[in-house]
């Protein structure tokens, strides 16, 4: 799995605007699509779908230990030859399951992909044939969002940006009435986002994704930090944003603290007291071996692990700005 060099602390990080301004319509419909959201799971890439561990009855039992959301992408792209439309239709059909569970989807088109592989010709020709598959799904709008591209890696926000709007467009176009996931450079690192580069439209519906691997996950102090400045970030630029990956750093593991079980409870409980409003979204149900939230040769959730997201999220129902933001 790629993973990006780890950020520490951000520096002072620009916005776009000096002062927060009416939020538009675009916005709204994004806040209100993430609004009833506490936190979530990502399903990594291809393996637990094909070999069949995603179940009904594992999705149910997600939903009933407080998951609301789960993030799944095809290996497809980057590293990874385009998947044919019929392989594609593995992710459009997990995608009902989990909202048939009563859960929320987001659904990228592909995975990590950098700026030589998003110039290539077959790159919107792809996007418009998922799009256009997805829109024959007759998803309800209010249960999946979807995205381009899992991570652009390395490069630049202007590097991307040309092919980004293009391909987030195609989508739009397809799915109207859908919230459309984007994220910035260096596999969606917030500073990246946040850094002044990234081209932010608040009169499209787009949701805003950031990922983070956090040396100290287990700080509230750390947490807390970025909640603070990726929400005055969103306020300043009348955007959304929610939190799509996040984890124990360093990405590569160097330290073994991902592959370290026994303190993933409270990572968990920390992003879910720190920085809910970000929606957080745990890596990984995985047949790997580093943040695996899983147990062994099934997609169900380790107990300890189940019971800190069920912990989690009942945390993140109770808080005020919660209850304000589902009536």
């Amino acid at each position: 799995m790629y993973r990006r060099t780890l950020l520490g602390v951000a520096t002072s990080i620009p916005m776009a605007f000096a002062a927060q301004a009416a939020e538009t319509p675009a916005a709204a419909r994004v806040r209100r699509f993430l609004a009833p959201l506490r936190f979530g799971v990502n399903v990594e890439r291809g393996d637990v779908l094909l070999k069949g561990w995603l179940t009904d009855a594992v999705l149910r039992e997600y939903a009933s230990q407080g998951v609301t959301h789960i993030r799944i992408y095809p290996p497809s792209g980057g590293r990874f030859p385009l998947v044919s439309q019929e392989r594609f239709a593995l992710w459009l059909t997990a995608s009902r399951a989990i909202i048939e569970a009563g859960m929320t989807v987001f659904l990228d088109c592909l995975d990590v992909v950098d700026e030589r592989f998003m110039a290539r010709d077959d790159v919107p020709d792809y996007i418009r044939r998922c799009a256009r598959a997805i829109a024959e799904q007759n998803f309800d709008p209010r249960k999946i969002a979807v995205g381009a591209v899992n991570e652009y890696a390395n490069g630049t926000n202007r590097g991307f940006e040309a092919r980004r709007e293009e391909c987030t467009d195609i989508l739009h176009q397809a799915l109207p009435n859908h919230v459309i996931v984007t994220n910035g450079a260096d596999y969606g690192a917030p500073a990246t986002m946040m850094d002044g580069t990234l081209r932010v439209d608040p009169e499209k519906p787009r949701l805003h994704q950031w990922h983070m691997y956090e040396l100290d996950a287990g700080s509230l102090d750390a947490v807390r930090h970025w909640q603070e400045r990726i929400q005055r970030w969103a306020d300043a630029n009348r955007t959304v944003t929610y939190c799509g990956e996040w984890g124990i750093g360093p990405p590569d593991n160097s330290t073994g603290a991902a592959s370290d079980y026994r303190h993933f409870p409270d990572h968990i409980h920390r992003a879910a007291e720190g920085m809910g409003q970000q929606r957080p979204t745990q890596w990984t149900v995985t047949e790997g071996r580093w943040w695996r939230l899983n147990e062994a040769d099934s997609a169900r959730l380790r107990p300890e692990i189940a019971a800190a997201i069920a912990k989690a999220s009942s945390h993140i129902a109770g808080e005020r700005w919660y209850k304000d933001q589902n009536g």
